[in-house]
């Protein structure tokens, strides 16, 4: 989204098909209202993104597979874990994925992750030892969103 401030005499002659105006002075509600009706928006995209067969649903907490009418019920650590990766194409590294979904602040000794994502490949991999939707490549965790 892009916002165009300025006085309202300059926006009056410039063709701003396409982007949100609000003409200056601005007022606080209006604008208050615009960024809240951007971030409805950016949550709807986010709550359903297609990932292998699946779309996924994060105000749900499931992956639903519409072709073979299947609900995958998901965790909130599962849910979590799947709307992180969702937002990066260039993967994540363990260190992030703890800080970011579980709130860990030090790299931590632990297996959790690693439960996590063997959990989570059983659920939505055809062949879970042969993973295609959540793959770990030079350290760093991917979602196939194809």
């Amino acid at each position: 989204k892009i916002f165009v401030t300025a006085p309202k005499k300059i926006i009056d002659d410039l063709d701003l098909d396409g982007f949100d105006i609000i003409a200056q002075p601005i007022n606080f509600k209006d604008f208050k209202k615009k960024l809240s009706q951007i971030s409805i928006i950016d949550k709807k995209k986010e709550s359903y993104i297609k990932i292998g067969n699946f779309f996924f649903d994060s105000e749900k907490f499931q992956l639903v597979d519409n072709k073979n009418k299947k609900s995958i019920k998901l965790t909130e650590l599962e849910n979590n874990f799947l709307k992180f990766l969702s937002r990066s194409r260039s993967g994540h590294s363990k260190a992030e994925i703890l800080k970011e979904v579980w709130g860990h602040n030090r790299i931590l000794e632990t297996h959790t992750l690693e439960s996590l994502v063997y959990r989570l490949r059983k659920k939505i991999e055809k062949n879970p030892n042969e993973p295609q939707i959540i793959t770990l490549i030079n350290k760093k965790y991917f979602l196939n969103l194809n």
